[in-house]
């Protein structure tokens, strides 16, 4: 019998795997004005410290669904494992479904109303944790493009995802994370450790190396919204909480 657990997880994502269901505690072209980028001052080793792993999370064993509904109309074929889901107020980003070892570029919205299906990813999804993200009613994602890390975004109206032009310190390096903050987006890379910090302005198309990360920037995105999501044995299921 597959033993189904639930995980407070940090980072505003939850991942699900075949048989075990994991709970999101949590979900243009631009003209590019790079500044001269001097030797980061700090490099870290890895992503790790920056959004906590599953591993680390307090697991629950629910006794059984019966106050959680199925979310209907899922336009994942069946048989996958490990979607990611990114919650975001009462809304979750579901993408990097896993068939195998071929990851689907299928990405989709679910909210209360429903699935919305996108435009596939032009890429292979990359990374399960912090790796799309929703910015002022606008979501980005990572995925691999001609072997490269890039960093796309959804035109809602067109139904289709541009890649935005990389500034200088991403270019031909992994990106790490995604983050939004004050309806910005930050992107967290490097060639080998972590050592480029960028920010993204959506209102202006511009990127701001920032360097090393402002004092008063939260990465902690943990989920708190009052609809909950989790997917078990190859279906989603919601349950909506009071305030």
């Amino acid at each position: 019998m597959n033993k189904l657990m639930i995980f407070a997880a940090g980072g505003g994502l939850a991942v699900g795997a075949a048989g075990v269901a994991v709970w999101a505690m949590l979900f243009q072209p631009l003209n590019m004005a790079v500044p001269p980028a001097p030797s980061p001052v700090v490099s870290t080793p890895a992503p790790e410290p920056v959004v906590d792993s599953t591993e680390d999370a307090e697991a629950v064993e629910p006794e059984d669904l019966s106050d959680w509904t199925e979310a209907v109309g899922s336009p994942f074929p069946e048989g996958g494992t490990d979607p990611n889901l990114y919650g975001h107020g009462e809304s979750f980003l579901v993408y990097g479904m896993h068939y195998g070892d071929e990851v689907s570029t299928t990405i989709a919205l679910w909210d209360l109303d429903g699935w919305h299906q996108f435009a596939d990813l032009p890429g292979e999804p990359e990374g399960g944790l912090a790796s799309a993200v929703q910015v002022s009613w606008k979501f980005y994602a990572i995925c691999i493009v001609d072997g490269e890390y890039a960093i796309v975004s959804y035109d809602e109206d067109a139904d289709e995802w541009t890649e935005l032009p990389l500034p200088v310190s991403l270019q031909h390096a992994n990106i790490f994370g995604l983050y939004e903050s004050e309806q910005k987006l930050f992107a967290l890379g490097g060639v080998d450790t972590m050592s480029a910090f960028e920010r993204y302005d959506p209102a202006t198309g511009q990127w701001e190396d920032l360097y090393v990360l402002p004092a008063d920037v939260s990465l902690d995105m943990a989920y708190d919204g009052v609809v909950r999501m989790i997917y078990q044995n190859g279906k989603f299921y919601y349950q909506v909480h009071a305030d």
